[in-house]
């Protein structure tokens, strides 16, 4: 799968966003998201079914969930390979399985979380809204998940107005 470095994400949101200024980007690499696998990856981390509760489970409670369960998503995955890759050490314990890689000189550390973050704005498809969405980094550019309807579309400049993007 293909990554991207955090720099590039940042000048990849400055360029389309410039009054962007709160980016918070946690790690260094991230992997990019096949566009052709959006569908299938925006309906693995859904929180769609949950029920809006105002101010107890809003688009801001629903879009940190999405983001939480797009880690989760890639640690499962991390997991699921090393299990394919090292068969014998299935039955492992995650840490452990993790010291058995390691002493195999498999670079762990150098693994890295999807390309999907919360991001906060005040218009997205071109509405005036003050709301909270996912950002989702693709091979094909920014894309845009509502957590609350699972809507997807793709980043516009004048279309979308974030102000904090955390990945």
């Amino acid at each position: 799968m293909k990554t991207i470095s955090s720099e590039r994400v940042r000048t990849m949101l400055q360029t389309m966003w410039p009054n962007l200024r709160m980016i918070w980007l946690t790690d260094p690499v991230y992997k990019i998201v096949p566009v052709q696998e959006l569908p299938e990856i925006v309906k693995q981390l859904s929180v769609a079914h949950m029920v809006y509760i105002k101010n107890l489970w809003d688009c801001d409670e629903s879009a940190l969930m999405f983001h939480v369960n797009a880690k989760k998503y890639g640690y499962d995955e991390f997991f699921a390979n090393l299990r394919e890759k090292y068969p014998e050490h299935y039955d492992l314990a995650e840490g452990q399985l993790v010291r058995e890689a390691l002493k195999q000189g498999e670079a762990v550390n150098r693994e890295a979380s999807y390309a999907i973050g919360e991001c906060m704005g005040t218009k997205f498809i071109g509405q005036m809204i003050d709301h909270d969405v996912n950002i989702i980094i693709t091979d094909e550019g920014i894309y845009f998940a509502d957590p609350q309807t699972d809507e997807v579309w793709k980043g516009h400049e004048e279309g979308d107005a974030p102000f904090f993007v955390k990945f």
